[in-house]
């Protein structure tokens, strides 16, 4: 078939010669070519057959070609049987020197075998065993006993092997190593040796090995809290014999995450049951390997064991079988020690953020593991961190000679560290420099560790799962590359063994002391936590019958007794001294429940018992106690015997509710009132704090015999608050206390208003003489004036619907509310309002002044007067006075200057009239701009404050207006144009914001004499007047080849008569330009040119313009050849008045300067200041 499937067909013919010629193979190899034919189908059908072209051999050419071949193939006859002579193996030959074996079913040494454990492991002074196979030449095993074999065992002392003969062709070889060490096995027979003789293994001790010790009893996971449990450890050797028992270490650790235990996989998700390490089967041969034996997960794989002189492996195989994943996670909680620094990292990657580190030499519990390739990623607990140095090496071997070592860092196997820490590393190769080291190690140490810690990280696992531990754990490395970084062969040390076992003593010592004298309190049980540094009063009480006890003899179990003082989670460490491994199932997940309750550690609740006077369930007083153990744990059970008798009376009747959960409600009742002793017992002691006084009071008094006192009754302040007390009695005048359907009101209403269905006003009342009965009553008043306090009482049983008010003595009472201080928080101003006059509006024209009119009542022009109305109130709102300098007004002008009412711009008017006082502030507006007026009360400013408002300037003012001169020096240039700016102003000062004035300007010729014939043509000069629309006019003014002295004069308003709104001319003198002679001047001037055909006057500029002097800086004159010719054809300058009150300096009748009269004082003082300091120039 194998060769039909190999042949390429390429038609019928080759099919059937493929046929033919694999059913003359199966001829050739003795088998029936027509029963093949099925298996030829199967193949067909299996695997079908294709042609050369792709496609597919159907069944039917199959059949075809099957029948052909048959057909074609002559017909096969039965083979002859022969009966061959038994085959002598190639071995047995060689064995006997190359010649066959003439008698071939003897025995032959070389064919035998020898199996069995007792060839490769061995315990002193317990029997080994081992089996030999007896087979003849063929290889056959023999069935009948008989053979003479010869087994010789040597090492460090000769040792005799019995051999049995089970007469079924094997034999049985026991033999007892009576001392460890090495030994060789030679079995041979009749001088030939068998196969893999000699054989070598090394006796070992009959020491305990921790893989097949056993640890069980029901104290592995419960215990009751300080008393004494125990549990059964069987110690079995290596071989599985029963050993002496050994030193163990057992102590605790508070549960860092509630989970598994070290070695227990968490259960398949679909249920099945976890699969277990089998047994070693006693005649299984062995494979000359030492063997794991441990926990395993669900593939199998074993996860912690021993190996013979090795440390306990963590992790045994990190290698993913077949099928299996490349990462797996294991959820367990096992104790390691760090062998080499281990850099803690705040998520499992390696590039997260670094947290802290783990020293060499410290231990920490490990939660989970991801394993992958080559590597192992560890989530640790934090808080399990423990600085403890533990005794044991690398290897596991105790360390001899050396101190306890308390420095992090120094382990033994770790690396040496610098003093500054600088270039340290870690086996994951991240150096530990002194920056990354913390000055404190992460997490708590397990002396400081504490349960509740523990079980706040577990509820946390619990409700958000492992991710919901951020900040409580952190990420190592474990193994890299192969190699371990951490051992979990970790020994207690000698110390807190001790401190354990000392533990034990005191807490029989104390035990014993307690019971002989029962009724006196034992402080030295207290002191048994304080004294443990873990703070969980673990104690160590040893094995029975252990070593010691045993005396030499073998027993299966022992027991090892222990005790615990906290209540919690833990986990229980059981692990082999010696050896510092850890026996099966450690650590174990150890619930640790509270005892019994104790009187001296049970404590009554820090608060006053007080009750009703009456027999009645609801009536009476009661407590509630919370027990504790003699440790101080908190019960959770029932069952204490607890009492609560008065003391020193009969009248009181007490009874007792146990709540089943450690807790007990007592109760006490009595028809009488006052203050009574009761002692609270447990099992007969008095808890802490116990005798206490309870106490009854009436809550029943009599409402006509009610006292109402105080001044709150007839005076009060808005807003402050107002008092007045109460004082109830009984029927027999005894002070008496309101109950609890008693419900008291209080209303403040209008002089003739009923208090039928009034609104409750708010109020306290507070007992402040519990024996006295008297009450206090509070309550603030929200608004000023005359009310009547009504007081009343309601009584609401359970049958009425509706209460009654039933009024107190004396109410009502007429209360006189008086407002409260001045507030700035309530105290406000509400805008401002304005006064215009007419006179400001009177003469506005232009196209600002006309919109600025229409929005009058809404803007606010220079002159108008501004009023602001503050409304001064109380913290709640009313009315208040203003008390003498209480209000400070402050304004804030547009230049940055301040006034107060100091000043004459604000001014305060009070004013009263019919019980309401108002306060007014009045400002006249001069500035134009922003204003802000500044309201403050007590230094405070009220709601409202500031109150901002924007003045605009008033109608343009001649006489505050003003013409100002070219920058340019006089004189000035004929056919260039010169800008005078009209600056306009208000009455108050203001420059004006806008335009749209009506302004003109013209030109006056001013004579040089008789003989000067200048005139002033449409065609030698012009005037143009431009609205910047800013308040500002520029006056353009140009002479055409023309030189002379001219006013011009400027016009704000054509529409008032008698040129009432010219301002004061100014002169301007023009020369002519260089190589021009102007028209009229005197000879030796330039002719005037002709004008430009287009109209436009034509400027011949022989020097660009001089630029304008600096403000408020004089400009002094050089000599320029203007000037020298101006000055040889003008006589001196004379003095003489100028119209309209000017003072006009005239040379040859050209005025120089032009001033106008206000500032002509100004002007000659400054001249005389100058004149002084510098020389007059020879221009001037």
């Amino acid at each position: 078939v194998l060769s039909l499937t190999q042949v390429q067909m390429e038609d019928e013919d080759g099919l059937l010669r493929a046929v033919i010629a694999a059913r003359a193979a199966m001829v050739q190899e003795g088998l029936d070519p027509d029963a093949a034919k099925d298996t030829i189908g199967f193949m067909s059908r299996k695997e079908p057959l294709v042609w050369d072209n792709g496609k597919k051999v159907t069944p039917v050419q199959m059949k075809k070609a099957l029948r052909d071949a048959k057909n074609l193939m002559p017909k096969v006859e039965e083979p002859e049987v022969v009966v061959e002579a038994p085959k002598v193996t190639q071995r047995a030959i060689d064995a006997n020197g190359g010649v066959m074996v003439e008698h071939p079913h003897d025995t032959a040494a070389v064919e035998c075998r020898v199996t069995g454990r007792g060839l490769y492991e061995a315990a002193v002074r317990h029997t080994a065993e081992f089996y030999i196979e007896a087979r003849d030449a063929t290889g056959t095993r023999k069935t009948c006993g008989g053979d003479a074999f010869f087994v010789a065992i040597r090492g460090t002392t000769r040792v005799r092997a019995r051999i049995i003969d089970n007469q079924d062709g094997t034999y049985k070889v026991d033999w007892r190593p009576p001392q460890s060490g090495t030994y060789s096995i030679a079995v041979s027979y009749f001088g030939n040796t068998l196969p893999g003789s000699p054989f070598t293994l090394t006796a070992s001790t009959p020491l305990p090995y921790a893989p097949n010790c056993s640890v069980k009893g029901s104290a592995l996971a419960n215990a009751i809290a300080r008393s004494t449990q125990s549990f059964q450890v069987s110690f079995k050797d290596k071989l599985g014999n029963t050993a002496q028992a050994v030193d163990l270490d057992v102590y605790v650790e508070p549960m860092p995450i509630a989970g598994i235990s070290a070695g227990t996989q968490l259960a398949p998700e679909d249920g099945s049951a976890e699969e277990e390490a089998p047994a070693p089967a006693p005649a299984k041969e062995h494979d000359g390997k030492n063997h794991k034996r441990g926990h395993r997960n669900d593939e199998g794989k074993a996860l912690d064991g021993v190996e013979e002189g090795l440390e306990e492996d963590m992790i045994t195989d990190i290698t993913p079988a077949p099928g299996e994943a490349e990462s797996t996670t294991r959820n367990r909680t096992i104790r390691v020690k760090a062998v080499t620094p281990l850099v803690i990292r705040e998520g499992e990657e390696l590039d997260s953020t670094q947290i802290g580190y783990v020293q060499p030499g410290e231990l920490v519990t490990v939660i989970q593991e991801k394993v992958s390739r080559g590597k192992v990623r560890a989530m640790i607990a934090l808080q399990s961190i423990s600085r403890l140095p533990e005794a044991v090496l690398q290897d596991g071997s105790p360390r001899r000679g050396s101190a306890p070592n308390t420095a992090r860092g120094s382990a033994a196997g770790s690396p040496p560290t610098s003093p500054t820490g600088l270039g340290r590393q870690n086996a994951m190769g991240d150096t530990i420099t002194s920056s990354e080291t913390p000055s404190e190690p992460v997490g708590q140490s397990l002396e400081s560790s504490s349960p509740q810690t523990h079980e706040e990280i577990a509820a946390t696992v619990a409700e958000s799962g492992i991710d919901g531990l951020a900040g409580k754990i952190g990420w190592v490395t474990l193994m890299k590359g192969g190699k371990k970084l951490v051992t979990s062969r970790v020994r207690q040390s000698a110390g807190s063994r001790r401190q354990h076992q000392q533990q034990w003593v005191r807490r029989m010592a104390n035990d014993a002391a307690y019971h002989k004298d029962s009724g006196a309190p034992d402080n030295k049980v207290a002191l048994e936590l304080l004294s443990d540094p873990t703070g969980v009063g673990f104690a160590f009480g040893g094995i029975y019958p252990g070593t010691l006890h045993a005396r030499g003899a073998l027993f299966e179990s022992h027991s090892v007794s222990y005790s615990i003082g906290l209540v919690g989670q833990y986990l229980l460490h059981v692990r082999l001294r010696q050896q510092a491994a850890a026996l099966p199932g450690s650590p174990f997940h150890l619930s640790v429940l509270p005892g019994k309750a104790h009187a001296h550690s049970t404590n009554l609740p820090m608060q006053t018992v007080t009750g009703t006077v009456g027999m009645g369930s609801e009536m009476g007083c009661g407590v509630t106690i919370s027990t504790a153990d003699i440790m101080g744990n908190a019960c959770i059970y029932g069952g204490a015997e607890v009492t609560g008798e008065c003391v020193g009376s009969n009248d009181v009747t007490s009874s007792i509710v146990d709540n089943g959960d450690g807790t007990y409600y007592l109760h006490w009742n009595s028809e009488r009132s006052g203050k009574f002793n009761v002692a609270i017992k447990i099992f007969g002691n008095h808890i802490v704090g116990s005798p206490t006084s309870i106490k009854l009071t009436s809550t029943t008094p009599d409402l006509s015999k009610t006292e109402v006192f105080g001044k709150g009754l007839t005076s009060a302040v808005a807003g402050i608050p107002s008092r007045f007390r109460l004082k109830f009695f009984d029927q027999y005048t005894n002070a008496a206390l309101p109950g609890t359907t008693s419900k008291f009101g209080l209303a403040l209403l209008k002089s003739g208003e009923k208090n039928k269905e009034a609104k409750v006003h708010e109020h306290t009342m507070v007992c402040v003489n519990e024996d006295a009965g008297e009450y206090e009553i509070t309550f603030t008043a929200n608004k000023d004036g005359v009310f009547d306090l009504h007081l009343w009482s309601e009584e609401l049983d359970s049958r009425a619907t509706k209460s009654e008010r039933v009024p107190l003595p004396g109410s009502p009472f007429h209360l006189q509310v008086s407002p409260g201080a001045a507030s700035p928080d309530m105290s406000f101003v509400d805008g401002y309002a304005k006064e215009s006059r007419a006179v400001d509006n009177k003469h506005n024209s232009g196209k600002a002044s006309q919109q600025d009119a229409a929005n009058s009542t809404n803007s606010i022009i220079a002159g108008d007067t501004i009023t602001m109305r503050p409304q001064i109130c109380d913290e709640l709102g009313n009315p208040a006075p203003l008390p003498d300098g209480a209000l400070d007004v402050q304004i804030n002008f547009p230049d940055g200057t301040k006034q107060d009412l100091n000043s004459n711009s604000l001014k305060l008017t009070i004013q009263s009239k019919g019980g309401l006082t108002t306060y007014d502030i009045r400002h006249e507006a001069t500035h134009a701009g922003e204003h802000e007026v500044h309201l403050l009360l007590d230094g405070a400013q009220i709601k409202g404050s500031p109150v901002c408002f924007s003045v605009e300037p008033a109608a343009p003012e001649v006489k505050m207006s003003k013409v100002e001169l070219p920058p340019e020096p006089q004189p000035l240039y004929s056919n260039q144009t010169y800008t005078l700016v009209l600056k306009t102003y208000d009455r108050f000062g203001n420059r004006m914001r806008t335009g749209g004035l009506p302004v003109a300007g013209r030109l006056q010729l001013i004579k040089q004499g008789v003989h000067d014939l200048t005139t002033l043509m449409p065609n030698n000069h012009s005037i143009e007047v431009v609205d910047n629309d800013d308040g500002s006019y520029d006056v353009r003014v140009t002479l055409i080849k023309i030189a002379s002295t001219v006013k011009a004069f400027v016009n704000m308003d054509k529409n008032i008569p008698a040129q009432g709104g010219e301002l004061p001319p100014v002169q301007l003198v023009f020369i002519p330009e260089d190589g021009e002679k102007p028209t009229g001047a005197p000879a030796g001037a330039a002719a005037l040119a002709a004008p430009d055909p287009t109209g436009a006057p034509s400027f011949t500029a022989s020097r660009p313009p001089t630029p304008p002097p600096a403000e408020n800086q004089k400009q002094s004159i050089s000599p320029s050849p203007a000037a020298e010719y101006q000055k040889q054809q003008l006589p001196e300058p004379t003095s003489s008045p100028g119209a309209d009150g000017e003072e006009i300096s005239i040379r040859g009748g050209t005025p120089e300067f032009v001033r106008p009269k206000a500032t002509v004082a100004v002007a000659a003082e400054t001249a005389k200041t100058s004149a002084k300091k510098t020389p007059r120039s020879p221009a001037r």
